[in-house]
């Protein structure tokens, strides 16, 4: 069986000119030799850090810009959908842009009419609709682009962050849409921070490292690479004159976890200086909110004691049912109230998913709200008054 779609050594490198003149041109590789197949059926998640690329292979494979190297090969139509740009013409009204798409795709005049009220109503931008797309937000330009893909049938689609549009209900609106373009589509491929989604939709991975290919294959390898520190991830420490830091880690090996598990990090270090006194601290976030932070200082009863030199092993508990689905970051931090001593930007990463009773639910709870404890809820019976 022939791919739908093959990319065959990708290269994409842009040229910044420096202020200087005299000084030669900041050669940047976005991406560099990427290179993989996917065939009827794949639904391939694309996965990395900010900068790593995935936006800019999508609009290679859309046809948006070219490749300095390279080709890709679709035996099928594509249509993209992105929360960097959209189908949408900045100069022509929302409903100019639904006429103008619809008849892209061979519509009638007649047919058009009757699909335009369609279009308007799940879009949800009725007040907005004659009001030139350059005025959007790129929120409401992805709301609008989204409506206009509900009446197309596409082989080939491109996401990226599609889900990131609009409050939880509209998101939800753009789940069901999905599940049911989904049973029609030839392949899929998916660009989100949010892994809890790659897990959702896809069966396939892919992983990108500052436009590098650094896994292409099934979900769980894929998983356990990404989630690797970055300050770790070739077994070096991280140290300086005051602290070492050896390793950071969960009770999970492969960092995926329920929400209804409690995640225990532990942190491995080598306090090196008796002289100062600091204590690890946690910053938790995800890619849109930060979530919490937590120290044995920020206690009312902590005691203000050096401990000694040596090494030790710090681990904090988060409770169960306390983070939301989604993936989720740990920035380290070894300081006092006046100085810090060592920080560790994305020391850990981890994944939350949904319980396995929610995965059979028949409703939708928000996975926009990073924290969702189990709160007390108490209900009563008020007498009717006379």
């Amino acid at each position: 069986m022939a791919p739908v779609l093959e990319c065959k050594d990708l290269v994409k490198i842009f040229d910044f000119a420096n202020k200087n003149q005299n000084e030669p041109p900041n050669v940047v590789y976005a991406l560099d030799k990427i290179d993989f197949q996917l065939f009827d059926g794949d639904r391939l998640g694309l996965i990395g850090l900010n900068g790593s690329g995935k936006s800019t292979l999508l609009k290679i494979i859309s046809g948006i810009i070219k490749p300095s190297s390279g080709k890709v090969i679709l035996r099928e139509k594509v249509t993209a959908l992105s929360s960097f740009d959209s189908l949408l013409q900045p100069d022509l009204t929302g409903i100019e842009n639904v006429i103008l798409q619809l008849k892209l795709l061979g519509l009638g005049n007649n047919e058009i009419q009757k699909l335009i009220p369609e279009i308007i109503e799940f879009s949800e931008l009725k007040a907005f609709i004659n009001q030139p797309i350059k005025t959007y937000s790129s929120g409401m330009m992805l709301r609008l682009s989204i409506a206009i893909f509900k009446i197309t049938k596409p082989a080939i689609l491109l996401l990226d962050e599609v889900f990131s549009a609009g409050d939880t209900m509209f998101q939800k609106k753009v789940d069901e849409l999905m599940q049911d373009q989904f049973k029609n589509l030839s392949v899929l491929i998916l660009a989100s921070h949010q892994i809890s989604e790659i897990l959702k939709y896809c069966n396939k991975c892919l992983v990108l490292n500052k436009g590098r290919l650094e896994y292409f294959g099934n979900m769980k390898d894929a998983m356990a690479i990404y989630h690797k520190p970055n300050n770790t991830f070739d077994g070096f420490k991280v140290e300086n004159e005051f602290v070492v830091f050896n390793k950071i880690f969960t009770n999970n090996p492969e960092n995926t976890f329920s929400v209804d598990e409690a995640i225990e990090i532990s942190i491995e270090f080598c306090k090196m200086d008796d002289t100062v006194d600091f204590t690890p601290s946690i910053y938790l976030y995800n890619y849109s909110n930060y979530v919490l932070t937590d120290c044995l200082r920020y206690r009312r009863n902590f005691e203000n004691s050096k401990i000694e030199a040596g090494n030790y092993r710090y681990t904090v508990i988060l409770p169960a049912n306390l983070i939301n689905v989604g993936e989720f970051v740990v920035d380290l931090v070894f300081g006092d109230v006046n100085k810090v001593y060592l920080e560790i930007k994305e020391a850990i990463r981890f994944t939350i998913s949904p319980a396995d009773w929610e995965r059979s639910s028949n409703y939708e709870i928000p996975s926009i709200y990073p924290i969702r404890p189990q709160l007390i809820w108490k209900a009563i019976k008020l007498q009717t008054p006379l």
